[in-house]
């Protein structure tokens, strides 16, 4: 899994934790300092007794520890947070006092155990594709009981994939195909919204082509995670956009 910024772990002695999802980014094999050598962001991280740290690496070890225990880092509700914790666990191992290292233990404890139920996924998957289709009713014009539908409420309607299903989508936690998949289609389909409109005005030619989109996002992923063995590359969603 990959991780996209955000901010790093402090302990109270001062000291920054590895922040792997921020650095998850780097190229394979780059280094990062640590201790209490300022990085580009002006923090430090680290406990500067070891020199550099290779970050994928790190990861990748954190990973198949946590996947070894039989906690599968995709059905967590907050991964990223178990990622943290466990680099460091191990990066302050000999910086912290045994209070600090129990308290947090239990605290990994505690979020390894909340995982992602299935019932949620299915509320999940019901809500965004429910969505899609009535963004396709809307922007078809044709709502049960109202003979009129405004042009606004149409226009919604093609917007509705972009603004529920793509979100809801990735938040039951899908696998990295999809998830790659359902990337390309957040950035395709704002495109195509802004774009399309110079050539057509109609809400349900939207609505198809949004939707077409997602069916190509989705083969494409699949097929070339199908090749590969893995999830292609796709675009990191940051900031504000990201759920």
């Amino acid at each position: 899994m990959a991780f996209v910024a955000s901010g790093g772990v402090v302990s109270r002695r001062g000291v920054r934790a590895v922040n792997i999802r921020r650095n998850a980014g780097k190229a394979d094999g780059e280094k990062v300092n640590v201790g209490k050598t300022p990085v580009q962001d002006g923090s430090s991280v680290g406990d500067g007794r070891d020199g550099p740290v290779d970050f994928n690496a790190l990861r990748a070890k954190v990973e198949q520890r946590v996947k070894d225990e039989g906690v599968p880092l995709d059905v967590l509700m907050n991964p990223a947070k178990v990622l943290d914790l466990e680099a460091r666990l191990e990066l302050e191992a000999d910086s912290l006092t045994e209070e600090e290292r129990e308290k947090l233990k239990a605290t990994l404890i505690k979020e390894k155990r909340m995982v992602m139920q299935d019932w949620l996924r299915n509320v999940f998957l019901v809500q965004g594709w429910g969505s899609a289709a009535i963004g396709g009713i809307m922007a078809s014009g044709h709502v049960p009981f109202v003979p009129d539908v405004p042009l606004g409420a149409r226009v919604l309607g093609f917007w509705l994939i972009w603004l529920f299903t793509i979100p809801a989508l990735r938040a039951r936690k899908p696998a990295k195909w999809e998830k790659s998949a359902l990337n390309f289609a957040f950035l395709g389909i704002i495109l195509a919204n802004v774009i399309t409109p110079f050539f057509t005005k109609e809400p349900l030619t939207l609505w198809t082509i949004d939707m077409a989109i997602m069916g190509i996002c989705y083969g494409y992923s699949y097929n070339a995670s199908s090749k590969d063995g893995d999830a292609i590359a796709s675009p990191k969603i940051k900031g504000a956009l990201r759920w």
